[in-house]
């Protein structure tokens, strides 16, 4: 293989990929948080459960519309991946545990959401430490 290649970093297909699974992701949380915020049935139904009140219903579909607009900027789609994740995670433990049913819609954006959390993250660029020569090393 081309040694360019090797050190070229994720592809461009790499990429287009993450944006798709960031697109799919975004409107999969603007459609749940705007369910939220406009009180259906269901979701009303799902907080009564969950006890915490209404207020929960609506800070959660603000959570999740804050969150797709997080992943689908570049500068911020890494953190707004792993929160979005930490929030997955304790969406699929309240549907398991508390409304006893299926977890497969949070689980498969938590899994969306670390898959792009890994492809987004930023590495650092390694500075090679060279003294200053205003500032000479003794």
């Amino acid at each position: 293989m081309d040694e360019e290649m090797q050190h070229a970093g994720p592809s461009k297909a790499f990429h287009i990929v993450l944006w798709a699974l960031q697109v799919i992701a975004a409107v999969a949380f603007c459609l749940a948080g705007a369910a939220k915020i406009a009180g259906s049935v269901e979701m009303v139904q799902r907080f009564t459960t969950l006890g915490f009140g209404q207020w929960f219903r609506y800070a959660t579909g603000g959570l999740e519309i804050a969150g797709a607009l997080l992943i689908v900027f570049p500068a911020t789609a890494f953190v707004g991946a792993w929160l979005m994740a930490l929030f997955m995670a304790a969406t699929t433990m309240g549907h398991l545990a508390v409304l006893h049913i299926s977890p497969a819609l949070p689980l498969s954006l938590l899994v969306l959401m670390v898959i792009v959390g890994i492809g987004r993250r930023h590495k650092k660029k390694v500075h090679h430490l060279t003294p200053h020569p205003a500032h000479p090393v003794h």
